[in-house]
């Protein structure tokens, strides 16, 4: 049901103008369809011009699922869809948006039904993306060929700011390709974790990440199979929680009765951290980096080293720990050799460790540095600022010897 009230101008070149509202609308009514669904709209209104093949939208409100838009702009050649817009809405859930964005043409032809054309410029009070919320969403959206960008993306998500780019190819619909230029700003990384598969909150406090993404499929497997670029990434004043290869690193660094020294129960309270930083390379599966560092009040941890995301396991890992002042006095008495490092005023002490096999359950060992490459080793000697002489005269670093 339709109802409608207008002017016809210009009779050899009619112009319709009208205003009009339906309780609900099948996009099918006016020449549009979904490939693989009905689409109906709510709560329509609107006030249009159309002339020639052209169609002038002054305003149309309308409901869709749970979004409210309100559009504005031109679209031009109505049976060859060229829609530039203005699209405002107080919530949009940008699942209907995509759907929207899919609709075609029902016009009879010999060829393929025409794919629309899209550029809208959006500005989105509040809404969500899959299960997550978000505000004061700013982009320009475009849909070309199947492939869907978006430009200028500014918006308030999962407790923080993120803004960027993003190009997604969806002309394979079995195997869309995703290709994203980001940056975060202090997201909530309980709320980040939600993202994953994790039995609990591995990491609390907040993140800021930048960086350069693609991949290709339709399921979070092939995503993380076929993942490329690079991410900085640094995360402030949280907790370590959970993690299994820190809670064994833990286990063999436990010397408390020896040196009256709390290390930090992983399974508990976890270990406070003031800061981690590093540098995420991906490509065929793997997450590798050779700058992960931890900075905390117990101790500094370094990391160099590789995750297969798909099988979870991690291999070719180095890991050091630098423990901290509260031990200096009595590092002497810890009953292992060649894994500790001190300077002649026993100004720090460092363990080194290598991890592989399941994330949820790696095998830890304790190991010398000159097991290491030099290479491996230069990278720690340089994040914990270790003595040149480490090098040239080890019995006097070693233990204090």
């Amino acid at each position: 049901m339709i109802t409608a009230r207008g002017a016809v101008t210009n009779l050899k070149k009619p112009a319709f103008s009208l205003a009009f509202s339906s309780p609900s609308l099948d996009v099918a009514d006016i020449g549009l369809r979904h490939p693989k669904r009905p689409v109906q709209l709510k709560n329509v209104s609107g006030n249009v011009t159309f002339k020639g093949s052209d169609l002038q939208i002054t305003s149309m409100i309308f409901h869709f699922n749970d979004s409210i838009l309100n559009v504005k702009g031109l679209v031009a050649d109505i049976n060859n869809p060229k829609i530039d817009i203005t699209l405002a809405s107080p919530y949009l859930d940008l699942h209907d948006m995509l759907l929207l964005t899919q609709l075609e043409s029902t016009q009879k032809t010999k060829q393929s039904p025409t794919k629309v054309s899209l550029k809208a410029d959006l500005n989105i009070d509040s809404g969500k993306i899959d299960k997550f919320t978000y505000r004061k969403l700013n982009t320009t959206l475009m849909l070309e060929a199947n492939i869907l960008y978006l430009e200028a993306l500014e918006c308030n998500v999962l407790g923080g700011k993120v803004s960027g780019k993003s190009r997604m190819d969806f002309a394979d619909i079995e195997a869309p390709r995703y290709q994203f230029n980001f940056k975060m700003d202090k997201l909530s990384l309980e709320q980040c974790f939600q993202l994953f598969d994790t039995k609990g909150k591995m990491i609390t406090g907040s993140l800021s990440a930048q960086g350069d993404l693609t991949a290709k499929g339709d399921n979070a497997a092939d995503l993380k199979r076929t993942a490329l670029g690079n991410v900085q990434i640094q995360m402030q004043q949280g907790t370590l929680k959970q993690f299994a290869t820190l809670s064994k690193i833990l286990s063999i660094l436990n010397v408390s009765q020896l040196l009256k020294f709390q290390l930090p129960d992983m399974s508990r309270g976890g270990m406070p951290y003031d800061k981690i930083t590093a540098t995420l390379s991906f490509k065929d599966g793997t997450v590798s980096s050779k700058d992960l560092f931890v900075k905390s009040n117990a101790m500094n941890i370094s990391a160099i080293g590789n995750l297969d995301m798909v099988k979870g396991e991690i291999f070719q890992t180095n890991v050091g720990v630098q423990l901290f002042q509260s031990v200096d006095k009595l590092v002497s008495l810890i009953p292992v050799v060649g894994w500790i490092l001190t300077d002649k005023n026993r100004g720090f002490m460092t363990a080194y460790f290598e991890v592989k096999g399941n994330v949820d359950d790696p095998v830890v060992t304790a190991i010398p540095f000159k097991a290491m490459g030099r290479g491996v080793f230069d990278i720690f000697k340089n994040v914990f600022q270790l003595p040149a002489k480490v090098f040239t005269d080890t019995g006097e670093v070693f233990l204090g010897r």
